[in-house]
């Protein structure tokens, strides 16, 4: 699934995680970090199904913290590709 998410208003990781988990149906019994993105992308604990492809429009615009902290997303889905072989991807647009 192509997801694309608008980032511009984004401060904090906590901005991040209020758009992307409902976004792919990240349970909510898994709280919003990375280790627990890892679970769920590896383990297929979401709603949405691989191939997932999520853009992230207007980043630029974001606050730097959101900014760094999308880049660590992007690594988490990296490392869930490589070890399922299933397509995660987290573009920073």
């Amino acid at each position: 699934m192509r997801i694309r998410l608008d980032a511009r208003e984004w401060r904090t990781a906590d901005d991040l995680w209020t758009a992307l988990r409902p976004a792919i149906g990240m349970p909510t019994s898994h709280g919003p970090n990375l280790d627990a993105l890892f679970d769920a992308l590896v383990a297929r604990l979401m709603l949405v199904a691989p191939p997932i492809e999520i853009t992230l429009d207007r980043l630029a615009e974001a606050g730097p913290a959101a900014i760094a902290y999308a880049t660590r997303v992007r690594e988490v889905f990296d490392d869930a590709a490589a070890e399922t072989g299933e397509t995660f991807v987290f573009r920073l647009a």
